[in-house]
């Protein structure tokens, strides 16, 4: 596995502690963690993460304005996702946030916290 050290989120990408690799998948565990801290933009990240605009609005609908609840399902509807942006890993979403400007620090955190236990 290539391994990234955190030490900065720079316009030349990210760069991940040695706890996460590049091919650390998304788990549905590390999606409910996750979720609060990036929910405000859940909608523009599914659409980068490339979901249909139908299922965008789909998760619209049935989460009426909840942007965490949306957020997960939106993670987990990608994760299952066949035709949308892959690979299914930490690093295709901290990639999508650096793409739209979203602080990935206390997600990096976050995911290293979650990765050191596991």
């Amino acid at each position: 596995h290539q391994v990234f050290r955190l030490k900065q989120l720079t316009s030349g990408g990210l760069h991940m502690s040695p706890n996460l690799t590049q091919d650390k998948l998304v788990t549905m565990d590390a999606v409910v963690v996750i979720a609060p801290m990036i929910a405000m933009h859940w909608e523009d990240i599914g659409y980068r993460l490339k979901l249909q605009e139908h299922d965008v609005e789909l998760i619209e609908t049935e989460t009426r304005g909840d942007m965490t609840k949306a957020c997960k399902k939106m993670l987990k509807k990608w994760i299952r996702s066949a035709g949308s942006r892959g690979p299914k890993t930490w690093k295709t979403v901290l990639d999508v946030l650096s793409e739209l400007k979203i602080d990935c620090n206390s997600v990096i955190a976050t995911l290293e916290k979650e990765a050191a236990q596991s």
